[in-house]
């Protein structure tokens, strides 16, 4: 959102010094808890009984002075850097408009288990149904879906193309319904 605003601003700073000085300047652990709780505290009222919820994690490249990459998620190289300002996105969808309900800055040593595990437990506290629970493809592992299993909610999940099985699977078209083993093991549950 900061990045879309600056873009289209005239004589605005970059995204990556607001950035920067957003969390110099706040402590960001508490300013995300305060966002989340005004967000959710708005929206819950606009709800239907039943809603499909997405939740998407985002990378925004860094291309700033090295020596500031302390407080940034460092992951494989993308777009000519390891350093990304990210956070990870959690949203109702009604009607084909979207209600924010959650946003989490992501720091180094995040999972997307962690982070699903946290968005779970908003869904949890929701007066609302989910329907569905649609992911982006940095929510494909055994432990995600594991945790979406166990909490009994439908999901849609994009499949990486990882091994030959798999990749033989996915090769013989795109409109279909497959068996696919991805095994894992989260707190008891497989």
């Amino acid at each position: 959102m900061i990045s879309t605003l600056c873009n289209s601003s005239e004589n605005s700073p970059s995204a990556n010094t607001i950035l920067y000085h957003l969390r110099t300047k706040f402590e960001p652990e508490r300013l995300e808890r305060v966002a989340n709780t005004l967000l959710r505290q708005e929206i819950v009222e606009l709800l239907p009984e039943q809603v499909e919820v997405c939740a998407d994690l985002l990378l925004r490249p860094y291309y700033g002075d090295e020596d500031d990459t302390d407080d940034l998620y460092h992951s494989e190289a993308k777009r000519g850097t390891t350093s990304f300002h990210a956070y990870a996105t959690l949203y109702a969808r009604v009607r084909n408009k979207h209600y924010t309900l959650a946003v989490r800055r992501l720091k180094d040593g995040d999972t997307a288990s962690s982070v699903l595990a946290e968005f779970l437990g908003v869904l949890d506290g929701l007066d609302t149904e989910v329907k569905a629970v649609y992911l982006d493809r940095g929510f494909y592992d055994s432990k995600c879906l594991t945790l979406l299993q166990a909490h009994n909610y439908a999901y849609v999940v994009p499949i990486i193309r990882w091994g030959e099985a798999i990749q033989q699977e996915l090769s013989e078209g795109w409109s279909r319904v497959i068996q696919h083993d991805l095994t894992g093991k989260l707190d008891g549950h497989s």
